[in-house]
């Protein structure tokens, strides 16, 4: 009994991890969006962002290396955009663009 309230526990830390952590990322997203940068969700143009998405998220990497800790925020921003442009699954994105 001890260990599973402990798994719940972490899991419980975990969760709320995540929750913060999308915070983060819609706040991020919201300032792109204020300084002109659209579009994210539209598929037309799916294999030409996700190319221009590949480059830019290699620099984040790369800044993030260099100690610009900000920019794990749009590691994961770009995650999800390329999950949202990959997924199969039409039901589970409530936004398509």
């Amino acid at each position: 009994m001890t260990n599973m309230l402990k798994e719940l526990g972490e899991f419980e830390g975990l969760s709320q991890l995540v929750s913060v952590f999308a915070d983060k990322m819609r706040a991020r997203l919201w300032e792109k969006m204020q300084e002109g940068v659209k579009g994210w969700a539209d598929r037309s143009n799916s294999e030409m962002f996700l190319e221009d998405m590949r480059e830019r998220l290699s620099m984040a990497v790369t800044k993030y290396l260099d100690g610009d800790r900000q920019q794990i925020i749009d590691i994961a921003n770009l995650a999800a955009i390329i999950w949202l442009h990959e997924s199969a699954n039409e039901s589970a994105i409530p936004y398509r663009g």
